[in-house]
């Protein structure tokens, strides 16, 4: 992963603190925000437009329209849909993200899903 810039929507603070552990990790990527609802995530990716967006899919505010909503504001950027229930994954893939990990999968599924979702991405632009 290489210069990746990472916004995380959580409104629990221990889900957003393990994130920011598990991916302060990783070279190439930064942390540039968080957000604990909807409007204050939209309010700071207008300003911050990061590549990567990891968003909780219960996030207070949000509505599949709010999906619809961060195309326009990131039309490029990977959107990966968190969930503790798998039942959220069609949902969340049909309204518009590119990725969904449950939230009780252990760290390196969503490292997983980000590397695949960004190299993929990244392939797709090079080859346009």
């Amino acid at each position: 992963m290489e210069n990746l810039k990472v916004f995380i929507a959580d409104d629990q603070a221990k889900v957003r603190f393990a994130l920011r552990v598990s991916l302060e990790r990783q070279s190439g990527l930064a942390i540039i925000g968080e957000a604990v609802d909807a409007i204050d995530m939209l309010t700071q990716l207008k300003s911050l437009r990061p590549n990567v967006l990891l968003m909780d899919w219960e996030l207070p505010g949000l509505a599949g329209s709010t999906l619809y909503a961060l195309r326009v504001i990131l039309p490029e950027a990977t959107i990966i849909a968190l969930s503790s229930c798998p039942e959220n994954q069609r949902l969340a893939l049909g309204f518009g993200a590119n990725g969904f990990v449950n939230k009780s999968a252990p760290p390196e599924t969503l490292l997983h899903t980000l590397n695949a979702l960004t190299r993929w991405k990244m392939q797709a632009v090079s080859a346009s």
